[in-house]
């Protein structure tokens, strides 16, 4: 016999996963396939993990939940472990986060980010010794695994930070901008 189960399909994934994106999920074609895929789940604890995700899409909190997620992401620049929590009717997380557990999870990130960079440097037809300046934004920039990869490759003194934390706002107005 083969296997029953149901896989996520990555592009709904993708989009619970970005603050810009989220409320795409309140469209009546996915919440009807969520609803569905709640019918279908293998566990009593799966139906609940859906309900949470429909309290979070019906109640339009992924900003709330994406804020909370970034101050977690924030102290743990700073700590080794943090707390992140996050509590509303119906929504009730709160999960104890190592900083080496999150350097992990992020190393992909920072890898495809570097890559990204050098791959850029190259096209450009340059070496890193040749930029001048390299502006950091968002909260990522704050990692320290990426900090590092960028002071390697152009020395602190190339490094300029700006508006770590409100590059998301400002993404998610631009995005905003785009759907209307």
């Amino acid at each position: 016999m083969g296997s029953n189960e149901l896989k996520m399909p990555q592009h709904l994934i993708n989009r619970m996963c970005s603050p810009a994106d989220i409320s795409f999920l309140a469209r009546s074609d996915i919440m009807q396939l969520l609803k569905d895929a709640q019918k279908w789940s293998l566990s009593a604890q799966d139906a609940v993990k859906m309900d949470r995700l429909f309290v979070l899409i019906e109640e339009h909190l992924g900003y709330k939940l994406f804020r909370a997620i970034e101050q977690t992401k924030i102290n743990l620049s700073a700590a080794a472990t943090d707390r992140f929590s996050f509590r509303h009717p119906g929504i009730d997380v709160e999960e104890e986060i190592v900083g080496a557990d999150f350097k992990a999870a992020s190393h992909d990130l920072v890898a495809r980010i570097v890559q990204t960079l050098d791959q850029t440097i190259a096209d450009a037809g340059i070496q890193a010794k040749d930029v001048d300046i390299v502006c950091c934004t968002g909260g990522t920039a704050k990692l320290p695994a990426l900090n590092h990869e960028l002071i390697r490759r152009f020395g602190v003194e190339k490094l300029s930070q700006h508006r770590h934390f409100h590059a998301v706002v400002h993404g998610l107005a631009e995005r905003a901008q785009t759907l209307l």
